[in-house]
């Protein structure tokens, strides 16, 4: 049997969302990489294109 806390999930701020979707905006206008700032932010760059 897995340990419960392992099977959370993790629970994102509204502001810390939009914070990130600004953030992921410029970074495509500077031709950057979204998927970089993911993993700096600790979250799966498929929550920044949904």
């Amino acid at each position: 049997m897995t340990d419960s806390t392992s099977l959370t999930r993790q629970c994102y701020t509204p502001e810390f969302k939009l914070r990130l979707v600004h953030m992921a905006l410029k970074t495509l206008e500077e031709n950057g990489s979204v998927a970089a700032l993911a993993r700096q932010h600790n979250v799966n760059h498929n929550l920044l294109y949904k």
